[in-house]
């Protein structure tokens, strides 16, 4: 595994990512314990010794919301828990540097090293995408996102996905091989039908559609 220095993080995402004020930044961080707690379920008595990852996509219908998974994200990190956020829309970056990301490690023919990169946000890890994630996003399969997640609890004890939407293949992909799913609704551009449907196909993934959270990214 390759790993880089402590940079600014997410880079373009730095500002969206903080809440801007401490009432807000409360709010991310109830719903973050809300998730972990809906999420840990009954492991908590089955399992009370052993660390169990979880996988969540955190994105919307018809979009992706890297700045909502990356506010969750850093809630999540904040409550103590190693955290990786998963490039899964769009490069979350604004370094100009080549490299594989995930594509490689996706394509089972070309396995390659996953690049970490630590932020200055602790315990908060990104997992870049790279350079070639719009080429391999359309083949992702739910095994493979399982498998990645399997791979990824090594080092974090939650995975968060940035995206990608649900109306793509990668979404749905993404959608059935996570844990949960969180739904970000942005007041005048979804409707309940936009929600019913996006339930609707997460369920045909045998996905779980944890809830929704209002979002005006």
């Amino acid at each position: 595994m390759t790993d880089t220095p402590p940079v600014r993080a997410p880079y373009l995402l730095a500002p969206s990512c903080d809440p801007g004020n401490d009432a807000t930044a409360e709010i991310w961080r109830s719903l973050a314990v809300a998730v972990d707690s809906a999420m840990l379920g009954d492991r908590r008595e089955t399992e009370p010794e052993r660390p169990v990852a979880r996988s969540l996509l955190v994105t919307s219908v018809r979009r992706a919301v890297p700045a909502v998974a990356c506010r969750v994200a850093v809630a999540v990190a904040e409550l103590g828990w190693s955290t990786c956020l998963v490039d899964g829309a769009a490069r979350l970056t604004d370094d100009e540097s080549s490299d594989e990301g995930l594509a490689g490690w996706f394509a089972e023919e070309c396995p390659a090293n996953i690049r970490f990169t630590e932020t200055d946000i602790a315990r908060l890890t990104l997992v870049r995408g790279g350079d070639r994630w719009q080429e391999i996003a359309g083949t992702l399969r739910i095994d493979r996102v399982r498998a990645l997640t399997d791979h990824l609890s090594d080092r974090c004890r939650w995975i968060v996905w940035a995206g990608p939407p649900l109306v793509s293949a990668a979404g749905m992909a993404v959608a059935g091989g996570v844990d949960a799913v969180l739904l970000a609704v942005t007041p005048g551009r979804v409707t309940r039908e936009d929600v019913r449907r996006a339930r609707a196909a997460v369920a045909s993934v045998h996905g779980n559609l944890l809830g929704t959270v209002l979002s005006g990214d």
